[in-house]
């Protein structure tokens, strides 16, 4: 198996690389992710300028890795259209540092990568710890190693696309992991005002809960529940998972992790 990894927060972010390590154990890992943190750029692509690519020294000798100056999407277009010879059977994304939930994917450079991989017929995998001070991604890396192979065997009847959201606040033990549904809008945006000599700024800032209608079963519900959240999104009705494939992919993560599935 030939695997791609990218993700939203730069080629220098730990949890790119612990990933790409994991998964060196399940195929051939190669990397490609934006040269600095590109986070917020949903499915943004470059068309107006020229994107550069550079080579990038990785300290594991079986991954070779490639910076991009442009977004997680062009990363993910350059890698499937020009930068390989080989085609890739899977697409990872992350690990993310913060969740994306709800709504707020459509601003997510972690699953916008996700979806162009998708859109050009590969299985892609998005996944996200939720922030705090010191982040684990050891439970991300792990869930995403388990399901990989069911990923790719998936794709013989649907090109999966999966949103793997793993709970991080230090407010006790995970309870389970959850087959769940996007959920409406996790945070509202708000416009931070600041000013530097005579002259003014603006932030435009997206860190503040939104806890109207959190619906039982979504991903937003799941996090809040400390559950691992693992739901199939897609820009059409028509290509969404089957519900018997998640449930196959939560019984690997409920394995792998030794948590029970959450079940209505």
């Amino acid at each position: 198996m030939r695997i791609l990894v990218t993700n939203d927060d730069g080629i220098n972010s730990d949890g790119l690389w612990r990933l790409a390590y994991s998964l060196t154990s399940v195929g051939v890992v190669s990397i490609v992710a934006p040269d600095r943190d590109r986070s917020g750029v949903g499915l943004a692509t470059t068309v107006l300028d020229a994107i550069r690519v550079n080579n990038v020294s990785s300290p594991y000798n079986d991954i070779d890795a490639i910076s991009v100056e442009g977004t997680p999407s062009d990363c993910v277009i350059l890698a499937i259209d020009e930068l390989f010879d080989e085609d890739f059977d899977l697409i990872v994304s992350g690990v993310n540092y913060g969740s994306n939930l709800g709504k707020d994917i459509l601003y997510s450079g972690t699953v916008g990568a996700a979806i162009h991989g998708q859109l050009g017929g590969i299985p892609s995998i998005a996944v996200s710890v939720e922030s705090v001070d010191m982040v684990d991604y050891d439970l991300a890396i792990r869930s995403v190693a388990s399901i990989a192979n069911a990923v790719v065997d998936i794709a013989s009847n649907h090109i999966p696309l999966i949103n793997i959201n793993i709970p991080n606040d230090g407010t006790g033990p995970i309870n389970g992991v959850c087959v769940t549904k996007p959920g409406v809008q996790a945070y509202l945006k708000r416009v931070e005002k600041f000013h530097e000599g005579r002259r003014t700024y603006y932030r435009i800032k997206h860190d503040k809960a939104n806890d109207i209608g959190i619906e039982e079963y979504s991903d937003i519900w799941a996090i809040r529940n400390q559950l691992v959240s693992i739901s199939s999104i897609s820009l059409g009705e028509t290509n969404l998972l089957p519900i018997k494939n998640l449930q196959i992919l939560a019984g690997l993560v409920s394995k792998e992790l030794e948590i029970p599935i959450f079940e209505k």
